[in-house]
């Protein structure tokens, strides 16, 4: 289920394709919301889904929910 996900930090992210094949770096702004969801921690590290891309990043660099 996605939920509401606000990125706490500005920065470019690597976003990889659900096959790993690509990659796609974008500057994320703070405070920008986006529908994703979220896979489990992984040792303070969270993956972030959109359906067919994904990132993981530290999970005091998002807030989950409003």
């Amino acid at each position: 289920m996605k939920q509401q996900v606000t990125f706490l930090k500005s920065g470019e992210v690597t976003w990889v394709s659900k096959s790993g094949k690509s990659q796609d770096r974008q500057y994320v702004s703070k405070g920008t919301e986006m529908s994703l969801k979220v896979e489990s921690d992984y040792g303070g590290n969270v993956e972030l889904w959109d359906g067919n891309w994904s990132i993981i990043m530290p999970a005091n660099n998002i807030k989950v929910g409003k």
